[in-house]
C-alpha cells in the first residue's frame, strides 16, 4: 500500500442510506405542512380551481429549492477524488518528498466531505434541509394566504384599522419577508458554493445558515413595523419593500442595530455619563485595510468573530488556519499587516507601504537597521532618539514574538543553493600522472 493509499483511503459510492433518510425526511416534511394547511389562515384555497394539485405543487417546488444546498454538498467527494487525482500523479517524482506535499496529504486526509450519511453532519443537513422546506413553503403560501385574517406575525394584530388597510398592511409585511428570506437563500447557496469548492464546510456551518434564515425573516418582519413608526411613506409600496426586504437578506446585521437603536430611542434610555467626543474615538480598523483580504475572505474571517484588525493582530495561526482554506502563510501574512496597522494607523501605512515597508517584521528591521531608521522615524514621527524604545516596544509584545516564531518556523531550513557553474575543460594531459 501507497502512502496516498495509507493518507487518503478511497471513498466508497454513496450508500442507499443517504436516500432513506432524505425520503424519511421529506415525508416528516409532508405531514408537518398537512398540520399546518388546517391551522394556518388558507382560506382561499376553496376558491381556487384544482386546489389538490396547485396545493401539491407548490409542496413539490418548495421541496426541490430546499433540496438544491444539500445535493450541492454531496459535490464534495468528488471535488477531494479529483484532488487526490491529482497527488496521486506526483507520487514518483521528488516533489513528493517535499514538506508541502506533505501537508497537503494530511489536510485532505482530514476531509470530511459534508455528506448526509456521514454522523457529524446527518442531523445538521436534516435541520437545515427542513428550515429551507418551510420557508419556501411560507414564500409560496401568498397565492393560498388570507390577509384579511389578523396575524401576529404580519403586525395585523396590533392594527386598528378598515379591513382594506389592514389586507394592505399585512401584504406589504408578507412581501418584505419573503424577499428577505429569498435574498438569504441565494446569499446562502453562493457560499456553500465558495466553501463546498475549498473544502471549507464543517457541521457547525448548517447551524450557521439555519440560524441566518430564520432570523432575517423575524428581522424583515420588525424592520417592517419600526418603520411604520418613523412614518415613511416609502414603505407602504410594494416595491420599496422588496427592495428593503433583500437588502436585510444580504446584510441582516446591519438592519438590526437600526432595529434596536430605534427601539432604545422609544424607551429613552439614558446612560449615567456622556457620549466621548468623535474626535477621541479610535478607529474601527477594518479588515478592508489589509492587502489581499477581499470581500469573500472577509465574511469568512467574520464568521470565526474577527470583525477588525485589532481582534485578526492578537489571534493565534494555528487557532484559525485548520478552519481556513487557505495555506498557513498567508495567515501569517494577515497577522502580520494587522499588527502594524493597529501600531500606525491608516494615514502612517499608506506612507510605509510606500516604502515597501508591508507589515511588522518589516517595520521591525527597518527600524532595527542605522541606515533606514531616519527614514522610518520621520514617516511615524517620532525622533531618532526614540527607535530603540519603539523596536524594544515591538520585541517585548507577546503577540509579536510568539508570531516571529511561527515565521521562523516556516522558513526552509537551507537556503537553495545556486546553479553550479560548469568545471573548466581539462587539458589532455591532466590526467597523466607526473614522472617522479
Amino acid at each position: 500500500m501507497s502512502l496516498i493509499d495509507e493518507v487518503l483511503p478511497k471513498s466508497s459510492w454513496i450508500t442507499t442510506s443517504i436516500w432513506v433518510r432524505l425520503a424519511g425526511a421529506s415525508i416528516l416534511c409532508f405531514v408537518l405542512v398537512g398540520v399546518l394547511a388546517r391551522v394556518m389562515p388558507l382560506a382561499h384555497l376553496n376558491e381556487i380551481g384544482s386546489t389538490r394539485v396547485a396545493f401539491a405543487i407548490y409542496i413539490v417546488i418548495s421541496l426541490a429549492l430546499a433540496c438544491i444546498p444539500i445535493l450541492i454538498s454531496h459535490v464534495q467527494t468528488t471535488t477531494k477524488e479529483r484532488e487526490r487525482a491529482k497527488l496521486e500523479s506526483l507520487s514518483h517524482q521528488p516533489a513528493s518528498n517535499t514538506m508541502y506535499y506533505q501537508k497537503a496529504l494530511s489536510a485532505l486526509g482530514a476531509i470530511r466531505p459534508a455528506q448526509i450519511n456521514n454522523s457529524d453532519y446527518t442531523l445538521p443537513i436534516i435541520t437545515f434541509g427542513m428550515t429551507l422546506f418551510f420557508g419556501w413553503c411560507f414564500v409560496m403560501a401568498g397565492v393560498f394566504w388570507d390577509f384579511e385574517v389578523k396575524s401576529v406575525l404580519l403586525g395585523g394584530v396590533f392594527l386598528q384599522s378598515t379591513p382594506a388597510s389592514l389586507e394592505s398592511y399585512q401584504i406589504g409585511t408578507y412581501v418584505c419577508m419573503s424577499a428577505a428570506f429569498i435574498s438569504c437563500y441565494l446569499y446562502i447557496t453562493s457560499r456553500l458554493l465558495d466553501r463546498i469548492n475549498n473544502n471549507d464546510i464543517y457541521p457547525i456551518t448548517f447551524y450557521y445558515y439555519t440560524a441566518r434564515l430564520v432570523s432575517v425573516v423575524i428581522i424583515a418582519a420588525a424592520l417592517r413595523h419600526t418603520l411604520k413608526l418613523t412614518d415613511t411613506e416609502i414603505v407602504d409600496t410594494s416595491n420599496a419593500l422588496v427592495i428593503l426586504g433583500f437588502a436585510v437578506g444580504y446584510a441582516p446585521d446591519l438592519f438590526f442595530t437600526f432595529v434596536v437603536g430605534k427601539a432604545l430611542e422609544l424607551v429613552k434610555l439614558a446612560g449615567g455619563s456622556r457620549s466621548p467626543d468623535k474626535s477621541t474615538m479610535p478607529t474601527e480598523m477594518p479588515l478592508q485595510m489589509i492587502e489581499g483580504l477581499s470581500k469573500a475572505k472577509i465574511d469568512r474571517l467574520n464568521e470565526l468573530s474577527i470583525d477588525s484588525a485589532q481582534v485578526l493582530a492578537c489571534q493565534n495561526p494555528f487557532s484559525i488556519w485548520p478552519r481556513l482554506p487557505y495555506d498557513l502563510a498567508l495567515v501569517v501574512d494577515w497577522i502580520a499587516q494587522a499588527m502594524l496597522y493597529a501600531l500606525v494607523k491608516e494615514t502612517m501605512l499608506k506612507s510605509l507601504r510606500e516604502k515597501l515597508v508591508t507589515d511588522v517584521f518589516d517595520f521591525h528591521e527597518r527600524l532595527s537597521n542605522k541606515d533606514t531608521r531616519p527614514a522610518i522615524c520621520s514617516i511615524v514621527g517620532i525622533d531618532l532618539s526614540g527607535a530603540d524604545g519603539l523596536a524594544a516596544q515591538l520585541e517585548n509584545d507577546q503577540s509579536f514574538q510568539a508570531l516571529l516564531e511561527v515565521r521562523s518556523a516556516l522558513r526552509p531550513p537551507t537556503k537553495p543553493s545556486s546553479p553550479a557553474q560548469p568545471a573548466p575543460a581539462e587539458s589532455p594531459t591532466s590526467s597523466v600522472p607526473m614522472a617522479s
